[in-house]
């Protein structure tokens, strides 16, 4: 079992990162962010504060994979209109 001694310059540092990452919107870090103080309080049983970031890891994956998809719909719908178009002009 990991002592809150062990854990607390890391918790520390994700921490302020997180906070940092939130205030510039960089989803990614936030990501990675949220996955390191879930894991650590999950190291220190710590369940509310565990699952409190592990919904917000939840929120942020969910989130950027809809703007991944979001841009693959796009990419093809311009695609499919350029061909269209080029099918229309030959």
């Amino acid at each position: 079992m990991w002592s809150w001694i062990d854990l607390n310059w890391p918790l520390r540092n994700a921490s302020k990162a997180f906070v940092i990452a939130e205030r510039i919107k960089a989803a990614d870090e936030r990501l990675l962010n949220c996955e390191c103080l879930y894991q650590a309080y999950k190291a220190l049983s710590n369940g509310i504060w565990r699952w409190a970031y592990h919904e917000i890891f939840v929120g942020v994956r969910d989130s950027l994979s809809l703007e991944s998809t979001q841009r693959k719909l796009t990419q093809r719908d311009m695609l499919y209109t350029f061909n269209k178009e080029q099918l229309a002009d030959s």
